[in-house]
């Protein structure tokens, strides 16, 4: 899908796997629509990013598994 997403959306693969990458993994409806409002900033790649860093998403997902105890 992410190659899909490259092409259509001209998003660097390593961008959007950063952005969409874990678990649960972004719905694909979602993971559209955010690659259509990236592709509109004059960085799509940075603008994915910096949704992802925001929403804690990706990458920068905030890891709960340690918080359980």
């Amino acid at each position: 899908m992410l190659e899909l997403l490259e092409e259509d959306f001209g998003i660097p693969e390593f961008a959007l796997s950063n952005a969409f990458i874990g678990f649960p993994a972004e719905p694909k409806k979602s993971a559209i629509a955010l690659c259509e409002w990236a592709s509109q900033a004059n960085d799509p790649a940075r603008a994915l990013l910096a949704w992802a860093r925001k929403n804690h998403r990706g990458t920068f997902r905030l890891d709960v598994a340690g918080e359980e105890e």
